[in-house]
């Protein structure tokens, strides 16, 4: 009895572990098991306390992590999720995983809270999960048949184009209707709502027949007018995208299956967009405009003259255009007008996209025909100034020309002229139109043309200026005179000015100059107002007292030796000179000093004010160079002064400019920075001489001492290429050295960087031969001074040895020697040797062995005898030089050391290769070779053995990294060559291993999956720029780059640490580099935060293609600093300090938005979008701006972008397709980008680059479909000539071809200003990887 008790207490106890009281399965089921519990026994009279427990399992968090939106839903949609968890498939069915419970739970909560998106991105974002789901139904439920379900996802996810957007619109609208009040979506209704929706709806992009058109157009009329309702009694209400009010004017069902037709014959492939389905609707309704639209197109294929009156009948009808003036004209002026409408080209391949287009066109030539009535009558000048008011009008009703383009800038100008320029103008015009037939086309293709070679006196402020205005009158009065000769039966008025007396002082420059600036000086403040006070003023510089312009003054100051007076005339405002930067600042004594240059050193007068600014520049350039006491500046500033000396000839054509040409091209000979620098040299210790203690003490320069010293005798180095010149060159550097030294010692000049040979002083005639020979031999040529004193440093390092040729042996050896017995050919390391053997006949030459970046020194000569009688005895010791002779005995050689020949020396160094936390892992042997000419260069090879052990010994240390680190702590390397055959890459990737190559210059990181799959060989070539020239050029280049032009205008750029080049053939996989920054951060920490926050990298890709990124600063496993960023492609690498970069990029918001998760990288940008990214991005003044009126049709008030597409056309950046429509769903083309690219730069006024203010149109771009005169023309060309915009490969540009997301947010960041950024830790859009070519762009778009 008492074991059965305990038996009954065992089972109840284990009973009570598998279940609790409320008959719940215990906490270490699965949540499905859970909720299927739940579902067991649900019913109407337990409902509430299972949907508790349900709701109360979800937000466990056990079975998934909650949406963030799941927290403001409202308690009753709570609970109505846990009803669907339950309800969603029969209570008989179980769920079978979590990731049925998953599925469903995302299916119920997408439907509860798709009815409250009121966005059409958002809600389109959550209907495609929503259907998406439904889509994938059967995979999750196969035992629970939803045929309906399954169908309408799928063709909810074929619906294209147009049917998407207008099936999404209608959902949004029908559930807006119940926006503001409160409810709760159930499932069920709602599942089965979205069911029906899509059951019922018409395809646009389907129909193939009239039934089936019909059917869709019907469709959608059904739809438009349900949402019609709301919108006539709502007027916040949203109106469907489809604007279908024209539809209820047709009144039968011909007219129907007109409309039905229509849409068929212009679908095409499908309608992309709802703009493309309203266009052709509209055609639709627009008989007159599809009717001019087809005679322009039958006129363009054939003979335009045949299709003039039906252009005029058509013209006429106010149906169509309402311009009555039109039929007023006589036949021979509608004739004109129609001539030149059909000799336009539209806008559009399709014709005009409205009439207001046409309209406009028409009145423009009315105003042409009635300026043309009114030539040489009292209403000409008012005609012609509404002709060109009209003109300007053109940019509100098309887009060709771009609204930025040349043509508007010529026609601009026209308005600002004053009244007598505009009366030029017209007397251009006149002799226009009598040249050729007068025709309303011939006017009005004349119009910019006219405006912008109208010589504009009024403006002429300089004078190049006015002597171009005055040579454009003397051609008009040359032209007009002619035609009037040529036609002596129909002339035209003369010219009003005569200009013709220019001819007697055409080769005179300076008297031309003179009258330009003689004319400037008449004008009265406000400008000439009449021809008569041009004529006066023309007339009064040819009459006998005028002699008063500031040139001859400055010549009058020369002749009678003034220097005060010089002074004034070259300071004269009225001259025009430039001066030199810093002029103002130089004391009254440099000022005189330059004035009394210009008198004594030109011997006639001055012709032109440009001699005088050569003098200037001349004087000023003397100045400095006398003031100069450090050698750097100084070679520098010779170089200059010679540039300066040669280009005299082109402004004085004497015997004295081509004296002074020859002493500049004499010193520019010099092109050898060694030449330069020893040059320098001795030029600043001649001058500092002459300066301070010579004849021509004291603080202004003495020109002729500056000129002559340019002319001190000098043989270069490139000439010396024997023995004995290159001795006499090194003789003649060291003297100077040595006697400018013991000058120096008592005063302060900075002569750093000077060659130094000063032991050369020390060695006999003989070792100094020898040293000469050693320069010749060890390099052909030396590219800068550090490396021609390196190589002369390198050859006092001989070591101290002595040779016993009785005891057979060279004390003084070490391990820091080599060793050679055939000639210096082949170098053996006395480290690796156990024994030397120095018995019988052997030459030895010894030396020190290289180490790190330091080649090896200059090698001793030891001669060894069989019977010990070389002159080697006990104690003697070798002697630098080639000489021979010694103890006697057989006349054998004394011990020498001998010039070493050019050798190539490798050395095999073992590195290791360690894991990420420094753990060593294997060990990898590197061969470095130093070439004959000193190059270090260093080859890595990474076997498939190391690559195996490496992942072996990773594993058993729980680390994931191979870091291969390749020493340089003497910064020699020139080169570093990492190869990893496809074998070891495979190892690497096979063991999921990150690989690290860890040089000085750059940390390389690339991660398994860009290693996974490679199935090619691995190399890295890196090569550091380590020359200062290297890194002038790149700062200089990084300077003028549009990137950080676009970025920071005009700024301060330098170079921070080293650039790297890098090179390897693992492209579009995505590489950290991390670029150390050494100590070039300063210790003040306010500095030090200044510079990292304008620090960037600049990368020049070896595709040509430039970018600026910036990375994150990270610590080193050496504790040092650096910049890590990601890249793709490899190129050169440089850190640069961009002034002001923080500042362009303070003020960045994210200013694109995905759908979801998603960034839709390869989708279209639309009208909308772009419209609203540039909103986004506009100055807060401008971005603040609106326009009172400006609505478009096909742009609701309630739109999403309304006030962003409003703030876009305020500020000129977009404009309408019409004056009514937007097309706010269109697509984006890349002429439009172009064109919108070129409007964004000319609004900033920051850039010169962006704005021509010279009025030069930019070069024609070059490209095979773009033609010279196309709409965008000179938009696309300016694009291309600043690289914003590239073409394609086989030389287009494609236009037409619509922008991606992706492709449109590269381009808005150059306008933005924003650089790509790199280092994110996570990817903001789960369809843009860090390997997608745009990521670090489209980050850097969507990042605060």
């Amino acid at each position: 009895m008492f074991r059965k008790i305990v038996s009954f207490l065992l089972v109840a106890m284990m009973l009570l572990q598998i279940v609790s009281p409320g008959g719940v399965v215990s906490a270490r089921s699965y949540p499905f098991e859970r909720i299927n519990m739940e579902r067991q026994g649900y019913d109407d009279s337990n409902s509430g306390e299972k949907i508790a427990y349900v709701r109360n399992l979800l937000e466990e968090g056990e079975l998934l992590q909650l949406p963030e939106g799941y927290a403001a839903l409202s308690e009753d949609q709570k609970n109505e999720i846990a009803r669907g968890m339950i309800m969603l498939i029969p209570l008989d069915v179980q769920y079978n995983s979590d990731n049925q419970a998953v599925y469903a739970f995302k299916l119920i909560y997408n439907l509860s809270v798709l009815p409250k998106q009121t966005e059409f991105d958002a809600k389109k974002d959550v209907m495609d999960q929503v259907y998406d789901s439904m889509a994938k139904w059967p995979s999750y439920f196969s035992n629970v048949s939803e045929t309906e379900w399954t169908q309408a996802g799928y063709q909810y996810k074929h619906l294209t184009g147009a049917d998407l957007t207008m099936f999404v619109d209608d959902i949004l609208s029908f559930d807006n209707r119940f926006q503001g009040s409160s409810f709760t979506t159930y499932f069920n209704s709602q599942l089965e709502f979205m069911v029906t929706k899509m059951k019922e709806y018409k395809e646009i992009n389907k129909a193939n027949d009239l039934s089936s058109m019909n059917e869709a157009l019907m469709n959608l009329f059904r739809m438009y007018t349900f949402i019609q309702q709301y919108v006539d009694f709502r007027p916040d209400f949203p109106p469907f995208v489809f604007n279908m009010g024209k539809m209820s004017t047709l009144k039968n069902d011909d007219e129907k299956n007109e409309l039905a037709q229509w849409m068929l014959d212009h679908k095409g492939t499908g309608y992309e967009t709802v703009s493309d389905v309203q266009k052709a609707f509209d055609a639709f309704f627009k008989p007159g405009l599809t009717k001019y639209n087809q005679l322009k197109k039958a006129a363009d294929t054939g003979n335009a003259s045949d299709y003039i009156e039906e252009v005029i009948e058509l013209l006429s009808d106010e149906n169509f255009i309402d311009v009555p003036g039109f039929k007023q004209l006589s036949s021979d002026d509608q004739k004109d007008i129609a001539v030149y409408m059909l000799n336009l080209d539209p806008p559009t391949s399709e014709g005009y996209a409205n009439k207001e287009q046409v309209e406009y066109l028409v009145q423009l030539a009315l105003k042409a025909v009635e300026f043309i009535h009114d030539i040489g009558g009292p209403a000409e000048m008012n005609s012609l100034n509404e002709l060109y008011t009209k003109q300007m009008q053109q940019v509100n009703y098309l887009d060709y020309p771009a609204p930025d383009s040349m043509f508007y800038q010529f026609v601009g100008k026209y308005p600002q002229s004053s009244d007598i320029e505009k009366r030029i103008t017209a007397s251009m015009i006149e002799l226009q139109l009598k040249k050729g037939p007068s025709s309303v086309f011939r006017l009005l293709n004349y119009l910019d043309d006219a405006a912008r070679f109208t010589p504009l006196i009024n403006k002429a402020l300089t004078t190049n200026e006015m002597l171009a205005s005055l040579f454009g009158l003397q051609q008009i009065q040359s032209d007009i005179n002619k035609y009037n000769n040529n036609n002596l039966g129909n002339p035209i008025n003369s010219f009003p000015i005569d200009v013709s007396k220019m001819d007697g002082i055409k080769t005179d420059a300076q008297k031309l100059n003179a009258l330009a600036d003689h004319m400037i000086a008449e004008r009265p403040a406000g400008g000439y107002e009449s021809f008569v006070q041009i004529q006066n003023a023309f007339d009064k510089f040819f009459s006998s007292d005028n002699n008063t312009d500031a040139l001859s003054v400055l010549n009058a100051a020369r002749k009678s030796g003034n220097k005060t007076a010089m002074r004034d005339a070259m300071e004269d405002p009225a001259l025009g000179i430039k001066f030199p930067d810093g002029y103002e600042n130089l004391n009254p004594k440099v000022r005189d000093f330059i004035a009394g240059f210009l008198i004594q050193y030109v011997s006639e007068d001055y012709e032109n004010k440009n001699q005088v600014q050569l003098m200037i520049e001349l004087g000023v350039l003397a100045q400095s160079v006398w003031e100069q006491t450090e050698l750097a500046a100084l070679s520098n500033k010779l170089d200059l002064l010679a540039q300066k000396l040669v280009d005299i000839s082109e402004y004085f054509n004497d015997q004295e400019a081509e004296e002074y040409g020859s002493i500049g091209q004499k010193y520019l000979k010099l092109t050898n920075k060694v030449d330069k620098n020893v040059f320098a040299y001795k030029y600043m210790y001649s001058m500092a001489y002459e300066k301070l203690k010579g004849l021509y003490q004291g603080d202004i320069v003495e020109p002729m001492v500056v000129l002559g010293l340019l002319t001190a005798p000098y043989q270069s180095i490139e000439k010396a290429t024997k023995i004995d010149p290159m001795n006499q060159w090194l003789e003649n550097a060291m003297k100077d050295r040595i006697e400018g030294e013991a000058f120096f010692d008592n005063y302060e000049f900075n002569r750093s960087g000077a060659l130094d040979l000063s032991k050369r002083a020390e060695l006999s005639a003989e070792d100094q031969k020898e040293l000469a020979q050693w320069v010749l031999d060890e390099q052909d040529s030396y590219e800068d001074i550090g490396n021609l004193q390196y190589v002369i440093n390198r050859f006092f390092t001989a070591p101290n040895i002595k040779g016993d040729d009785v005891k057979n042996e060279i004390t003084g050896l070490n391990d820091t020697m080599e060793v050679s017995f055939d000639g210096k050919l082949n170098w053996i390391d006395l480290s690796s040797i156990q024994k030397l053997d120095f018995s019988g006949n052997k030459t030895v030459w010894v030396r020190y062995k290289a180490f790190s970046d330091e080649l090896p020194g200059r090698a001793v000569k030891i001669v060894f005898t069989a019977n010990g009688d070389s002159g080697n005895g006990t104690g003697s010791t070798p002697n630098p030089g080639n000489n021979t002779g010694g103890n006697g005995g057989g006349g054998s050689s004394a011990p020498v050391t001998s010039t070493p020949a050019p050798t190539t020396k490798q050395e095999q160094i073992v590195v290791d290769v360690n894991g990420v936390n420094g753990t060593n892992l294997t060990k990898t042997p590197i061969t470095r070779t130093t070439e004959t000419n000193g190059a270090v260069k260093d080859l890595v090879k990474m076997t498939d053995a190391i690559a195996k052990e490496s992942v072996v010994k990773a594993k058993q240390l729980g680390t994931d990294t191979a870091r291969i680190v390749i020493p340089d702590t003497k910064d020699a390397v020139s080169e570093t060559r990492v190869e990893v055959p496809k074998t070891a890459v495979k190892d690497l990737s096979d063991g999921s291993m990150k690989l690290e190559i860890s040089t000085e210059n750059a940390v390389i990181s690339i991660p398994t999956k860009s290693i996974a799959g490679f199935d090619q060989d691995l190399y890295f070539r890196i090569v550091p720029l380590k020359k200062e020239s290297e890194r002038k050029d790149l700062e200089e280049r990084a300077r003028k780059e549009q990137v950080i032009q676009q970025v920071a205008p005009n700024t301060n750029v330098r170079v921070l640490a080293r650039p790297v080049e890098i090179e390897t053939n693992i492209q579009s996989r995505e590489v950290t580099l991390t670029l150390p920054l050494g100590n070039s951060l300063p210790t003040d920490v306010a500095t030090r935060q200044q510079i990292l926050d304008n620090l960037a990298v600049y990368i020049e890709h070896s595709d040509g293609t430039k970018e600026l990124v910036q990375g994150k600063l990270v610590k080193l496993a050496n504790n040092s600093e650096g910049i890590e960023f990601t890249v793709t492609k490899f190129s050169t690498f440089t850190l640069v300090v961009v002034d002001g970069l923080k500042a362009s990029q303070k003020t960045n918001h994210p200013y694109i938005q995905g759908f979801g998760a998603d960034f839709r990288p390869d989708a279209f940008v639309t009208r909308a979008q772009m419209a609203a990214m540039l909103a986004r991005n506009l100055p807060g003044e401008t971005a603040a701006a609106t326009v009172a009126g400006t609505t478009f049709a096909d742009v609701a008030a309630t739109h999403w972008a309304t006030s962003e597409i409003q703030k876009a056309q305020a500020a000129g950046i977009m404009n309408g397709l019409s004056g009514t429509a937007f097309a706010p769903e269109g697509s984006i083309t890349r002429a439009q980008m172009a064109t919108i690219a070129y409007r964004w730069l000319q609004k900033q006024q920051t850039n010169a680059v962006a704005t021509d203010t010279t009025g030069t149109a930019p070069e024609a771009a070059s490209f095979t479909d773009v033609a010279a005169d196309l709409w965008a023309a000179d938009a696309i060309a300016y694009v291309q000539s600043t690289g914003l915009m590239t073409g394609y490969n086989d030389g287009t540009f494609k236009p037409d071809s619509k922008l991606t997301r992706a492709e449109a947010v590269k381009v808005l960041n150059v306008l933005f200003k924003r650089t790509p950024l790199t280092g994110v830790a996570t990817p903001s859009f789960s369809d843009v990887p860090a390997t997608h070519w745009a990521y670090a762009d489209i980050e850097a778009a969507a990042q605060k």
